[in-house]
């Protein structure tokens, strides 16, 4: 697993301490799929026509999957995708984003040393246009998973209309964090900062937006961000960094500017925010037999 961690750090930044921790739950997901995949089964049911008749249902592998994963993380991401897939019979493409493919590469390669026969776990690189779109539309794909934007779940949706494939789509939305007056400000703190700062913010269920009742408003919202300014920045791979890099220069542009709107609209910084440089140390796979 430190290699999988490690591979997850050196490709989207997050904190190693992290993509280590991330080890009970992917392997719980695995655990969980391996046991469904021992409970899958049809039925017989008693039937409204006259006389001894009975319907029955029997379940069987919707044949290829076609799997489109976000960057933010990498590991957990597959095999939330490629053990439900495998469980029930199925053989999977899997389409990691073009900012974060090694693990994906990484974990394909294990199974095939593990004995996973080839074609039955694919990964496909390359960007949505290239790669995410072609498979959504492609007439052998019969089933569609996907985890990212909303605008991007509708064009799947429009592809998937060629075969009449099977959809299930996981998109981005964000949630407020509601802090009462009667909370317990000492643990409401951490969490409510951490719900949002974690994983540099990028992650699909962030509390980006904090709602607190006003007696307490003034104190909570300076809490919070003195909290803020304590965290460590630096190298995802250095254990005692807490807030890691973003995905790349274009996500650090949007977020910035998203800051930079905000102050032009009449917010008030309460935390310093800006552009840190930092020193990171490259990572040579070659050495690891990888």
């Amino acid at each position: 697993w430190e290699e999988i961690a490690l591979s997850d750090t050196t490709d989207m930044g997050m904190p190693i301490t992290r993509t280590l921790a991330n080890r009970t739950r992917v392997l719980g997901m695995l655990r969980f799929y391996a046991g469904m995949a021992t409970s899958i089964h049809g039925q017989t049911i008693g039937n409204s026509l006259p006389g001894e008749i009975v319907s029955y249902t029997r379940k069987e592998p919707v044949g290829v999957v076609g799997a489109i994963i976000p960057w933010n993380a990498p590991a957990a991401a597959s095999i939330w995708k490629i053990g439900p897939a495998l469980a029930t019979g199925c053989t999977i493409v899997l389409k990691p984003s073009e900012e974060a493919p090694l693990t994906p590469l990484l974990i394909a390669e294990i199974m095939l040393e593990a004995g996973l026969p080839e074609g039955v776990v694919n990964v496909v690189t390359g960007t949505g246009a290239e790669a995410g779109a072609p498979l959504a539309s492609h007439m052998d794909v019969d089933k569609v998973v996907f985890t990212g934007s909303t605008a991007t779940g509708q064009s799947i949706l429009r592809a998937s209309a060629s075969n009449m494939k099977r959809v299930s789509l996981e998109l981005g939305g964000k949630s407020p964090v509601i802090v009462c007056a009667d909370a317990d400000i000492e643990r409401a703190v951490p969490v409510a900062a951490m719900s949002v700062f974690a994983n540099s913010g990028q992650i699909c269920i962030a509390g980006s937006r904090l709602f607190v009742e006003q007696p307490i408003y003034e104190e909570f919202v300076e809490r919070v961000a003195a909290h803020a300014a304590k965290l460590r920045i630096g190298d995802g791979a250095d254990p005692a960094t807490e807030i890691g890099p973003l995905i790349s220069p274009r996500q650090l542009e949007r977020v910035t500017g998203f800051i930079a709107d905000g102050v032009r609209q009449g917010a008030r910084r309460i935390c310093a925010a800006g552009r840190r440089a930092a020193a990171f140390r490259p990572r040579d796979w070659a050495s690891r037999g990888r």
